[in-house]
């Protein structure tokens, strides 16, 4: 998405920035119609506190006007939580998927939606939309990589993703690194 907006409007750093924007701007607007869309009065007062509360939160301001992965992840996340609430589970695993593919954070969604289907219908027909929720996930996650491997070779980009999985869940020291001023240049 970012290399598309660079492609449209041109390398320079506020157009890698606009997706980011636009996305973290529709979070809110997302969060509320999703929850208040063809409601009554009480999801509608829902809705709307839930979307303010959203447009107020500093961390998605401030993801929103980065080029960062991680509003990537929010936003698809959102269309899958509100897909979920919905009840259209399918389409939240499509969101789940997206969200997945844009930053490996988003992947506890996919246990939430997994818990969300088994616990509405702990019998058979649950199993079977649980195996085929996961199926989506993954087919939604794999397309999404299909240039990766076109372009780096499906060894490396497995090799690179793993590698960025055991980097993140390795412990590190507290605090920020430090260096000084002389180092910074």
């Amino acid at each position: 998405i970012i290399a598309l907006s660079m492609a449209l409007l041109g390398d320079k750093p506020f157009n890698w920035r606009v997706p980011s924007i636009i996305m973290a701007s529709l979070i809110p607007l997302i969060i509320y119609i999703g929850l208040a869309w063809g409601k009554d009065l009480r999801w509608i007062a829902i809705g709307a506190i839930a979307g303010l509360a959203a447009s107020a939160d500093h961390i998605l301001i401030a993801m929103g006007s980065v080029a960062m992965l991680d509003i990537y992840a929010a936003f698809f996340l959102s269309l899958a939580v509100v897909s979920a609430f919905r009840e259209h589970y399918y389409l939240s695993a499509v969101f789940e998927g997206l969200a997945w593919a844009s930053k490996e954070t988003a992947l506890p969604g996919l246990l939430a939606l997994l818990i969300l289907v088994i616990s509405r219908s702990p019998n058979r027909s649950g199993v079977l939309k649980f195996l085929k929720i996961f199926a989506i996930v993954i087919g939604i996650f794999i397309i999404t990589y299909i240039p990766l491997f076109i372009h780096f070779g499906v060894i490396y980009v497995i090799q690179e993703t793993l590698g960025g999985y055991k980097w993140d869940l390795v412990s590190r020291p507290p605090g920020p690194p430090t260096s000084t001023p002389s180092g910074w240049f």
